[in-house]
């Protein structure tokens, strides 16, 4: 299922050219406010910022492909995942001094190999937990069969 949504790039948002606009904009004109009542303002108000918005950062649509998640990944998987997707950012943001990065990168590695081998044995595990509930309810199938047929 593919689900689409709108957002904005916020992290291209510039700061100084959106007060620039803002001061420029019709609510930093008082003298324009005397002809409005309280709803005209909340959408002047509305209006004006999404106008801004729209040239400073567009709104771009997303299409993102929705799945439900696999049923061995469990709360530890997602605590992993996080801890392990924080060290990356770490390890991205890190200081260009060689020995900072090389810290930074060095526990996100450690901490990668430690979740995907958390994934593997919570896959796994869940994996014998199906194979031998399977494995027994093929064993009780066959034992009502045997015992309904008689030839």
């Amino acid at each position: 299922m593919y689900s689409t949504t709108v957002r904005r790039p916020w992290r291209q948002l510039d700061v100084s050219k959106f007060r620039a606009e803002l001061q420029t904009s019709a609510l930093c004109r008082p003298d324009t406010w005397s002809v409005f009542d309280v709803d005209d303002l909340a959408k002047l108000y509305d209006t004006e910022i999404n106008a801004i918005l729209d040239r400073l950062v567009p709104p771009r649509s997303i299409t993102c492909r929705r799945r439900p998640t696999d049923p061995w990944f469990d709360a530890d998987c997602r605590t992993a995942k996080r801890q392990t997707r924080k060290l990356e950012r770490a390890a991205h943001r890190a200081d260009p001094d060689a020995a900072a990065v090389n810290a930074a990168t060095s526990a996100w590695y450690a901490q990668r190999s430690t979740y995907r081998t958390l994934l593997h044995q919570s896959s796994m595990s869940r994996s014998d937990v199906l194979r031998s509930t399977l494995s027994a309810q093929i064993h009780d199938y066959c034992g009502v069969l045997s015992t309904t047929t008689s030839f």
